[in-house]
């Protein structure tokens, strides 16, 4: 498969770009280094992420196609998206991106979320990074949830690791995660309320510091999930923001 351009998502992973050998199409091959084999966690999720994706069919969800290994790189064949993440689309607007745009956005990531809570599965790391946008002239975006690295079946995700380690980014991760208290799919909720306020705002509701301190932060000031901040915002936008960040589970929904 000629690899036509490479970019680096880590250190131990690169996303190379490359022409399938027998149709007319472009995959993106994920390529797991030989050096980043060498954990066993790191490569466990590698492949779990093949295993749990390719489940999941659906026009928001980036479809895993196969995986192999050669010349001792891991490596998984996924579908192409001819475009860029959200978090790269908000730095050249940094003030936030229209509320026609962010609805778009955001509803589509819930109906890829909805099927794989549907079927049994926590993302765990939903945030502007891990939502791919192809765009259209003249439509509204294509848009995808991606990296499903750290992804599992809600059966088994009590707690985010047995020593409590928090996968999620602090930013998104919510309160009962980062307190190591039982999660289940309220947790992608909550991130996705706070990818909804980044997109609107431009900034990240609770920047990430420690665990403790955010923790803290978001006990103190969920009741008011930012408001002033959203504003000048449509109506059920700040509603959504609101209930997504709650810091009581029982009232998050998005």
């Amino acid at each position: 498969m000629p690899i036509r351009s490479t970019r680096c998502s880590s250190p131990a992973i690169s996303i190379a770009h490359a022409a399938h050998p027998r149709l007319p199409r472009r995959d993106a091959l994920k390529v797991l280094s030989p050096g980043g084999g060498d954990d066993f966690e790191f490569t466990a999720r590698f492949v779990r992420e093949a295993e749990l994706v390719a489940r999941l069919e659906h026009p928001n969800i980036v479809r895993v196609y196969d995986r192999g290994i050669e010349r001792g790189c891991l490596w998984l064949a996924m579908a192409f998206v001819d475009g860029v993440d959200a978090a790269e689309l908000l730095r050249g607007n940094p003030a936030g991106l229209p509320p026609e745009r962010v609805a778009h956005i955001v509803a589509e990531v819930g109906r890829g979320l909805d099927e794989a809570h549907r079927l049994g599965l926590l993302h765990r790391d939903v945030k502007s990074a891990n939502i791919l946008l192809e765009s259209r002239s003249g439509e509204p975006d294509l848009v995808f949830i991606s990296d499903f690295e750290v992804a599992r079946p809600m059966a088994e995700s009590e707690v985010l690791t047995e020593d409590g380690t928090v996968l999620s980014a602090l930013a998104y991760a919510a309160p009962e995660a980062l307190a190591g208290e039982a999660v289940d799919q309220r947790v992608d909720v909550y991130a996705l309320g706070c990818t909804l306020f980044e997109l609107l705002t431009g900034t990240v509701h609770f920047p990430a510091s420690s665990p403790g301190h955010s923790v803290e932060r978001r006990i103190a000031v969920c009741g008011r999930a930012g408001q002033h901040h959203i504003l000048g915002c449509l109506r059920f936008h700040r509603a959504g923001a609101v209930h997504a960040l709650t810091v009581d589970t029982a009232g998050q929904w998005l």
